[in-house]
């Protein structure tokens, strides 16, 4: 078989395979181990076994003699592992690994050695140093008693002593304490390079002491006592507002609001932005919280004709708008996952909608299918609480609600509207222990850099991006803090991928946080592009969206803490990734995730993940992972939109309503692309990435498969969400009713103990929860660091625990007839039509037959018939069912975007205003129970296309309770789910255990 890790084998194959497994359980926990190996041994005998299951028992062969004490014969044992090609890159890995815990125990050290996941920074000893001070003179000669003003000035000394050669150990540039206001781009050029041995650093003499300022201190606040601003004003403000003449200050220049938002923007524009004690405040909005919906989409605009859009608003807010100088609104209008701001160009009272000044222009204009959900700000009218402003730009008056006395507070705005620090072609320079912080733009940008530090820095209070590294080789972010951007905290693009070549650009223990302030999507902590970086030690929270986009080959991204993220958009992950089959050799190590998702009553259709694997990305390994409290909506923690090969071995999820949710699906988008000569961009199957990625080369070739491995599932709604693709399950343990042996599992900490089920039943390989994230050292922006994750509802609050009144015994027959594709204009079938199987229906003036389609479990793909998966591509479905007793009788549907259905000509569901609400869908997302005779009937369906798949689902009674109990195994008859306001009743428990651990059953 060309595959090299496959789930293909017989259902004897299978039973044989689980009864060794449990022996061989039986066996190790009596501390039998020569007979746990008698019985790992019969693996390695049985003919055309999928090498994964060889490769298990022969990890655990090794483990057995390890456990005994016999390390020669482990080693052994785990050295063959690691050098055999044939077994999964994870299993390789780790014998590799437990031979150097071997190793190091032969030496009396500790297993583990936690300094080796550690970038190692050497202390550099210059041997000639400038210096510079807030009250230095660029006339001065840069000593330490006659220091320069500027980093400019020392830059220049510095390429005037290059003249005569950088000497051994190289040259800082200290900065005394204080405070330095930005006038300048301090610009570094090749010509401003250091070398190995004598590197050039930008550095503080303390850490965090020296601040590189590009904003403004206002004072001189009054009371507003104009009549015209006070009638404009909330009744509730008045009293409360004050005012600050910009003009009075020297200051002019406010900067533009422009269009902006995931699709709409070239460049964002430089953003003014009020801060009070060192706080964001709000720019006046309403509502003050959340957003709202709309009445109805009038218009979606036109961007070719210049139409704008349109949409009516609910209740009567915005008629106090109509005053309103530049009235401008945020939200979502046609995707959850992709954020828009866009500005008002008329109010129409009496119609009750709002115009905007020029069409929303993404993906064809505003749309409902996802639900539009907004809120209006710039507006005077809404300055109603403690923090919000507004600026009139016209007359320089800034208008503040302060949250404390202004006369007792720091009260800033930005001012500088260009990067604080650029570096081009430089190579051996370290930025170290610096402050940069607020301005209207991005921070610091380094291009086609070789070798350069940006270390202990901390970025903060920019309007656009923090720190960006585009192109180059072996540049580092170290023990950064980078918070409080309006976008990206840190961009790293490196590496190239036609030829595989590595960026080698690494992201480590640094604290990334408060991102994607302005523009909410597509903007997380860190973009990672290219091939072969790594990210590592990082603690990132507190986004509206994802923590980390990624795109490219090889990247390692390891023991990161990842909290309180994803808390607005939809349909993504804390981790996202999307589109190219090709980006291979990612790999996810050791990452805590925890508390990730939206908070409460969010508006959502799809759900949010920890890892989202998005429209058809492989080959990834997620290894030795910590995911708790990180599924919501309908994604598990790990999600995967049709993707295939991907590995997702020892993780443990705790907590999660599903671990893994998703899987492979042929008919999506990029798959139908490519197999219709339209694949992504940069979609490599060359020679090259055929040879390092050999899954590439049958990755069109039925069926893909998913590998889910040794996984320990805590507290979870299931292990996996129900999907029809292709997963191959190996020793996973569901621990529904017991903690498997965890720490302190109450207190977050999931370490496990050598002599717990999950070690001693699976093999499960101990995660080094202590190392991940931040550590203490010398070159940490901030130490120590406490954070306090935004707290998730439990995933049982988000479920009716009550199973619905599921009535009547009807069967669905296993014969469907299909009417496809179907014009979207198509008139719907007369009534007679909709009575019994028509032999034709006329389309455009031809008579098109139904095809009978056989279907299994209630399920049907439509892409096939349909000719591809696209949008609104419709098809009528006529599938008969019968009913013995009659009477009252549970339907339930599902699909994949829209359908209409009628039972016996009569209408019984419609999802054409709001769509399905759940993907993949389900014969149990809408439940119809009808008054039925006893005898045949016929259920006829009206199914329309959503983007991605083009599935349908429909369940009988029997069917509905078989979904609901496995989606719902927590109910128990006493007390109920105690984290819900709902009775329960009891519906029986799904407790197993996984091929070789768990609960006991």
């Amino acid at each position: 078989m060309h595959n090299a890790i496959s789930p293909m084998g017989s259902a004897a194959m299978f039973a044989e395979l689980e009864a060794i497994w449990t022996r061989a359980a039986t066996a190790w926990m009596a501390t039998h181990f020569s007979a746990a190996r008698s019985e790992y041994g019969q693996v390695l005998t049985m003919a055309e076994i999928p090498p994964q299951y060889q490769s298990y028992a022969r990890l655990r062969i090794a483990q057995s003699y390890q456990a005994e004490g016999n390390t020669a014969t482990a080693k052994a044992a785990y050295a063959l592992i690691a050098a055999d090609t044939a077994c999964p890159e994870v299993h390789r890995s780790e014998a590799a690994e437990c031979i150097r815990e071997i190793d190091r125990q032969a030496q009396g050290l500790p297993a583990r050695d936690a300094a080796a996941s550690r970038t190692k920074i050497a202390p550099v000893a210059p041997a000639r140093e400038f210096f510079v001070a807030p009250d230095g003179s660029d006339a001065h000669p840069g000593t330490a008693a006659q220091p320069f003003a500027t980093l400019n000035k020392a830059r220049d000394a510095v390429r005037a002593l290059k003249a005569n050669g950088l000497p051994a150990g190289g040259v800082a540039i200290t900065m005394k304490r204080g405070e330095y206001p930005v006038r300048e781009t301090l610009a570094l050029m090749s010509e401003d390079s250091g070398t190995p041995e004598s590197p050039i650093i930008y550095r503080s003499e303390t850490i965090g002491a020296s601040t590189l300022y590009g904003g403004v201190r206002l004072s001189g606040f009054t009371p507003v006592v104009d009549p015209a601003v006070l009638a404009r004003l909330p009744e509730e403000a008045r009293g409360h507002i004050c005012q600050c003449d910009l003009r009075s200050l020297g200051i002019t220049d406010y900067g533009e609001l422009k269009v902006r938002g995931f699709g709409l923007q070239r460049t964002p524009p430089p953003t003014l932005e009020l801060y009070c004690n060192g706080q964001p405040q709000i720019l006046a909005r309403w509502p003050n919280e959340g957003f709202v919906g709309i009445d109805r989409l009038v218009a979606p605009g036109n961007a070719e004709t210049g139409e704008p859009s349109v949409i009516g608003y609910l209740g009567g807010r915005p008629e106090r708008w109509t005053r309103a100088e530049e009235p401008w609104l945020f939200g979502y209008f046609k995707y959850l996952w992709a954020d828009s701001s866009i500005k008002v160009g008329a109010i129409d009272t009496a119609a009750k909608t709002l115009t905007t000044a020029e069409p929303y222009d993404y993906s064809g204009g505003m749309d409902t299918g996802q639900g539009i959900i907004y809120y209006a700000y710039n507006l005077l009218e809404e300055l109603d609480q403690p923090g919000e402003w507004y600026l009139n730009r016209e007359t320089g008056i800034l208008y503040f609600w302060p949250p404390v006395d202004p006369a007792a507070a720091t009260i800033e705005i930005g001012m500088w509207a260009a990067p604080m620090l650029t570096m081009t072609g430089v190579s051996h320079v370290r930025v170290e222990s610096l402050v940069f912080d607020l301005a209207r733009e991005n921070g610091l940008i380094l291009t086609d850099c070789e070798h350069c530090l940006i270390a202990g820095c901390t970025i903060s209070r920019f309007a656009g991006n923090g720190i960006t590294v585009n192109g180059g080789h072996g540049n580092g972010l170290y023990g950064c803090d980078v918070h409080t951007v309006g976008r990206r905290a840190a961009e790293v693009l490196g590496g190239e991928r036609e030829s595989l070549t590595p960026g080698g650009h690494f992201v480590e223990n640094c604290r990334l946080y408060n991102y994607g302030r302005i523009d909410r999507t597509y903007t997380p902590a860190i973009q990672l592009e290219g091939v072969g970086n790594r990210v590592a030690h990082n603690l990132m929270y507190d986004g509206p969206s994802s923590v980390m986009r990624i795109e490219g080959n090889d990247h390692v991204i390891e023991y990161n803490e990842v909290h309180s993220v994803v808390r607005e958009s939809d349909d993504q992950g804390a981790i996202d990734i999307f589109l190219n089959p090709t980006y291979r050799g990612l790999i996810f190590r050791h990452n805590y995730f925890h508390d990730n998702g939206k908070t409460g009553a969010e508006h959502g259709v799809h759900g949010q993940a920890a890892i989202r694997l998005d429209d058809a990305i492989s080959g990834v390994q997620i290894y030795g992972n910590v995911f708790v409290r990180s599924s919501n909506g309908n994604f598990g923690a790990v999600q995967m939109n049709s993707g295939r090969d991907n590995v997702i071995d020892n993780n443990i999820f705790a907590d999660c309503h599903w671990g893994i949710s998703g899987g492979w699906y042929p008919g999506n988008s990029v798959w139908q692309g490519i197999r219709n000569d339209d694949a992504p961009a940069d979609f490599y199957t060359t020679p090259l990435y055929r040879s390092r990625y050999p899954a590439i080369a049958w990755m069109m070739e039925a069926p893909g498969c998913n590998f889910l491995w040794r996984n320990i599932f805590f507290n979870c709604g299931a292990e996996r969400k129900p999907h029809g693709s292709d997963v191959d399950a190996l020793a996973n343990g569901v621990y529904r009713h017991t903690d498997p042996g965890f720490a302190d599992a109450a207190g977050d900490n999931y370490t496990l103990a050598p002599d717990t089920s999950p070690i001693t039943r699976l093999g499960f390989r101990p995660i080094p929860f202590e190392d991940i994230g931040l550590y203490a050292d010398a070159c940490r922006a901030s130490w120590p660091v406490q954070t306090t994750p935004v707290a998730i509802p439990d995933w049982r609050q988000n479920v009716t625990c009550i199973r619905p009144d599921i009535r009547g015994d009807a069967e669905i027959s296993s014969t469907w007839h299909v009417f496809a594709p179907l014009p979207p204009a198509f008139p719907p079938p007369t009534g007679e039509q909709l009575l019994g199987i028509p032999a034709s229906l006329i389309v455009n003036g031809q008579s098109l037959t139904p095809v009978p389609v056989v279907v299994e479990d209630g399920r049907l793909d439509l892409a096939e018939l349909l000719h591809g998966t696209a949008p609104e591509k419709e098809a009528w479905l006529y599938i008969p069912f019968t009913t013995c007793a009659g009477g009252e009788t549970t339907l339930g549907l599902g699909a994949d975007w829209w359908l209409q259905a009628w039972v016996d000509g009569a209408r019984i569901c419609d999802t054409l205003p709001d769509g399905n609400g759940a993907y993949p869908p389900t014969g149990m997302d809408h439940l119809v129970t009808l008054s039925l005779a006893p005898g045949a009937h016929l259920l006829v369906v009206r199914f329309i296309s959503g983007s991605n798949s083009s599935q349908f689902a429909v369940a009988g009674p029997a069917a509905i309770v078989r979904l609901w109990d496995e989606e719902h195994w927590w109910t128990v008859a006493q007390g109920g789910c105690a984290a819900t306001k709902h009775k329960t009743v009891l519906v029986g428990e799904k407790s197993r255990i996984s091929n070789a651990g768990g609960d006991p059953t």
